[in-house]
């Protein structure tokens, strides 16, 4: 049960992710025009390998912090030595 709620969100924050760097795609933050005016191609691609950078270091952050070891276990290694 508890794995299946794991995997559950990570799914949600894997489709988080995606939307994220679509939404920088398809809309013009800069002045508040929304779709009216998207960016060009080479603008695209500098924003969204910007955006995907970001997203990738979250990413990794987030994996680093999830395993992490517990205090207990840390607590055990300290005893073996």
């Amino acid at each position: 049960m508890v794995a299946a709620r794991a995997l559950y969100e990570i799914n949600r924050i894997r489709s988080l992710s995606f939307q994220l760097y679509v939404s920088h795609n398809i809309w013009d933050w800069s002045k508040g025009e929304g779709r009216a005016k998207a960016m060009s191609e080479d603008e695209w691609l500098q924003h969204t390998d910007l955006v995907l950078e970001q997203l990738v270091g979250i990413g990794d952050e987030l994996c680093r912090f999830l395993t992490l070891p517990t205090s207990s276990r840390s607590y055990h290694r300290m005893l073996k030595s």
